[in-house]
C-alpha cells in the first residue's frame, strides 16, 4: 500500500515528466493560472491596519478608536535632507515645512519639526532631568541592594544603616566573652 508521500512523489515526477516532453505546454497553463490569479487579486483590497483584525464591538478597538478621535493620526513622516550644501538643505526644508501647513492646513497634520534646535534646546533646558548611563547603573544596584534587605534575603554589613540583625548578634558575643 502506498503511503502518502509516495503519491506526492509521483505527481511530482509525473510533471517534472510533462515538463521535459512538453516544455511550451507547461509554460501556457502557468500563464493561464497566472493571469487568472491576477485578475482576481486586481478586484482584492489590502487592508495592513491591525485594527482590521479585532472585532468593531470590542472595547479594545472603541477605547483606541476614541483615542483616535481626540489625539489624531498614528502616522509619523520623516523627511531627511542631504547634500554637500547646508543652505539649500535648510531652504529646502524650511519650504517643505511651510507647504506642508499650508497645504492642507494643520487639520491634518498635527506638528512639523525643521530640525533638531527645537529638541535640543529642551534638552539643553531640561538637562538637569536626565540623568547619565552611570547614576542610573549606581541607583539600580542601590534600589537591588535596598530591596533584598528590606526582604530579609541578605543581611546588611555595609554598616551605612541601622545595624543588622547579624551585627547586633556578633556585637552581643563580642561583649559577652570580653566582660
Amino acid at each position: 500500500m502506498a503511503g502518502p508521500d509516495s503519491r506526492i512523489k509521483r505527481i511530482v515526477f509525473a510533471l517534472v515528466d510533462l515538463g521535459g516532453r512538453s516544455p511550451f505546454a507547461v509554460l501556457f497553463v502557468a500563464f493561464v493560472i497566472l493571469a487568472a490569479c491576477w485578475s482576481y487579486t486586481r478586484k482584492l483590497e489590502v487592508r495592513s491596519d491591525v485594527m482590521e483584525l479585532l472585532p468593531r464591538d470590542s472595547p479594545g478597538f472603541q477605547a483606541f478608536e476614541h483615542r483616535l478621535e481626540r489625539v489624531g493620526g498614528r502616522a509619523t513622516i520623516v523627511i531627511v535632507v542631504e547634500s554637500p550644501d547646508r543652505t539649500a538643505n535648510e531652504r529646502l526644508v524650511d519650504a517643505a515645512a511651510a507647504a506642508l501647513r499650508t497645504a492642507h492646513g494643520m487639520e491634518l497634520v498635527s506638528s512639523v519639526e525643521t530640525g533638531t534646535k527645537d529638541a535640543r534646546a529642551f534638552f539643553q533646558a531640561n538637562k538637569w532631568l536626565y540623568a547619565d548611563l552611570k547614576e542610573l547603573e549606581e541607583a539600580d544596584e542601590k534600589l537591588d541592594h535596598n530591596i533584598a534587605v528590606q526582604s530579609g534575603l541578605v543581611e546588611d554589613l555595609s554598616g551605612d544603616g541601622p545595624e543588622s540583625s547579624l551585627g547586633k548578634h556578633v556585637s552581643r558575643q563580642v561583649e559577652g566573652e570580653g566582660g
